[in-house]
Order: C-alpha cells, then sequence, then structure tokens
C-alpha cells in the first residue's frame, strides 16, 4: 500500500459503536492485508514505500535517542530512521507538529516482535502493513476492530 497513492475514503460516522464498526468493515475491507506478516517482511514491505536506515542505538543523535530513555534498552532488537525526503514528507509533517525538528523520525522492533516507532501515524501504517490474520478475522472481534479502527486512524490523520 503506497501511502501517497493511498485513496482516502472516510467511513459513515455513527454514534452507535456497533454501527460505527459495521460501516467501517463495509468500508475498509478491500483494504485488510492477509495474513499477518512477519516483522521482517513487514519492514521489507515499508521499505518498498520509504527509506530506512538501520541505526544502532549507539550511533543514533542524541535528540532521537532521547525518545528511548525511560525504556529498557535491552528489549530493543534494531532501530531504523525513517530519512526525511519526498516519501516521508507526510509523515515529517506529522511529526514536526509536536517534536523538535532535531528529533527524527525512527522505527524499532521490540523483544515482543512488535514494530513501533516515535511517531504514531508510522506505527499505525506499519500495523496496517502487518497485516491481521485470517484466524483473527473470524475468531478474534476485538483485534479486527482495533486493525480496521487502525485504517480509520490513518485515513482520519490523511484528510487532515
Amino acid at each position: 500500500m503506497d501511502l501517497l497513492n493511498y485513496q482516502i475514503k472516510i467511513a459513515k460516522h455513527d454514534d452507535d459503536q456497533r454501527l460505527f464498526m459495521d460501516n467501517i468493515k463495509k468500508t475498509y475491507e478491500r483494504d485488510v492485508h492477509t495474513p499477518f506478516l512477519t516483522s521482517e517482511d513487514t519492514y521489507k514491505e515499508l521499505s518498498k514505500y520509504l527509506d530506512f536506515e538501520e541505526v544502532s542505538l549507539e550511533k543514533m543523535d542524541a535528540f532521537t535517542k532521547s525518545y528511548f530513555r525511560f525504556m529498557d534498552l535491552s528489549k530493543i532488537k534494531k532501530t531504523w530512521i525513517l530519512k526525511e525526503n519526498d516519501k516521508s514528507s507526510l509523515f515529517y509533517k506529522n511529526h514536526y507538529m509536536g517534536n523538535d525538528k532535531r528529533i527524527k523520525i525512527c522505527m524499532y522492533l521490540d523483544a515482543e516482535d512488535r514494530i513501533l516507532s516515535n511517531n504514531s501515524m508510522l506505527e499505525i501504517y506499519a500495523t496496517i502493513i502487518r497485516g491481521i490474520s485470517a484466524d483473527d478475522i473470524n475468531r478474534n472481534y476485538f483485534k479486527y476492530c482495533n486493525y480496521l479502527n487502525d485504517i480509520y486512524l490513518l485515513n482520519e490523520e490523511l484528510s487532515r
């Protein structure tokens, strides 16, 4: 899914949560990625659309590394910096609204095999790209609703 060419679809909002989720399902059912990808495959897929540089925490600049100051660093397996260019401009525009411009967007893989980021928009995008298993779609209503909600939230952010 190329974020820059992503067609924005706005689901009809309804005050009744169940109806709202039904509308979300109808709106985004074609955007659901299955199967659930490994973290390595997710990174490869993200790298088709965005440019990353793998950087160790030791070599990361002090401003960006400050994001990790309250974390157990032994639980971080890999870290990447999102290169600032035309492909990443939407993420950096979002990022600079609430952060010092010296802090770069980073993405990291933790010990629980989750791909996380200091930028919520990139983290949601990675979650969408990673996908969801068909089993979770059929048997885990809450996990499926959370996944659909991530697609909705990304669209809300893109429509600003």
